[in-house]
């Protein structure tokens, strides 16, 4: 079983509803993260930790990352809301 079996539904979704594309694997491990690129191929992303305690990380960054991340924990429940605020940081992000 997945460790974003509680997840995944919900991660899916978002994707699909924005058109993204997810990646669930990453040099052999399981993931579950989303990258974009702008219009000068400068790439974001926004990665979701597997859940925890109940718990879900969601981590974003622009291409410079080291000034530009940020990272939220939020519960199960509130997983959708916190890819929507990190899609959103990004898209500022990106100018778009």
């Amino acid at each position: 079983m997945s460790k974003y079996y509680t997840i995944d539904e919900i991660v899916r979704r978002w994707v699909d509803d924005n058109g993204l594309h997810l990646f669930t694997s990453c040099k052999g491990e399981e993931t579950r993260v989303v990258r974009l690129t702008d219009a000068q191929g400068r790439t974001y992303g926004i990665g979701i930790d597997p859940p925890n305690s109940g718990q879900v990380t969601v981590r974003y960054y622009a291409w410079d990352f080291r000034k530009r991340n940020k990272t939220e924990t939020v519960s199960i429940e509130r997983v959708g809301d916190a890819l929507e605020d990190a899609l959103a940081q990004v898209r500022k992000w990106m100018g778009a």
